[in-house]
């Protein structure tokens, strides 16, 4: 876009170029062609008519004789003509000055809006690609932090749920040491009142049998 807008400035240059050329060119052909009356020193122009000085001849040249006066000898038509011609010359110039000024100017001007306008062109792309590239890059943190908030998610369950899982496998082995130890106190509970329950029946036995024997002496005793 830059390049196109450089391009369009440098034609629009080079044609107030050409403008200015072609105006020193009008003005020099319009100083060559300009017509003039025999009074050609007062400057008066005469459009319909161009200028026909009298052209000198073989006879009018006369080298090596002085004229009476002791000074050369001037052809008033020629030293007319010179006049007018310088005269016409520097109307010409002053012309083609001025023209080649405006358009140097128009060129300039022609320039300078070329130039705002590509530096509008620019601007507006720029802010335009500024704007983009901020888009991208917030849609661009967006995603990475929905990305990192779902993996923080699934991390955080996994742990949770790995947590619970432990916890479960703890509760299982504690009611495991508990039913043991339940076991095992019952089974000496048992163990113990079995003893004493056999140890108490020994012992009622034992009694019983000495209170028969006691009776049976004393039973033959008193049958004797």
């Amino acid at each position: 876009m830059s390049e196109q807008n450089s391009g369009s400035g440098k034609g629009k240059i080079w044609i107030g170029t050409g403008v200015a050329a072609a105006a020193v060119i009008f003005g020099v052909y319009y100083a060559t062609d300009f017509p003039s009356s025999g009074d050609g020193a007062s400057g008066t122009i005469a459009p319909a008519q161009r200028y026909r000085g009298n052209q000198p001849t073989a006879g009018d040249v006369k080298l090596g004789e002085p004229a009476a006066g002791g000074g050369t000898q001037v052809n008033p038509a020629a030293q007319a003509g010179g006049e007018a011609a310088n005269q016409a010359a520097t109307r010409s110039n002053e012309a083609a000055s001025r023209m080649a000024h405006k358009a140097a100017i128009t060129s300039n001007e022609a320039a300078s809006l070329s130039a705002n306008e590509a530096a509008v062109r620019s601007n507006e792309a720029a802010s335009r690609s500024a704007n983009e590239a901020a888009m991208r890059s917030n849609e661009a943190a967006s995603r990475s932090a929905n990305e990192a908030a779902v993996r923080s998610n699934e991390a955080a369950s996994r742990s949770a749920n790995e947590a619970a899982v432990k916890a479960n496998e703890a509760a299982i082995r504690s009611n495991d040491a508990a039913s043991r130890s339940a076991n095992q106190a019952g089974v000496k509970s048992n163990e113990a009142a079995s003893r004493s329950a056999n140890e108490a029946a020994v012992r009622s036995n034992d009694a019983a049998s000495r209170s028969a024997n006691q009776a049976g002496v004393k039973s033959n005793e008193a049958a004797s």
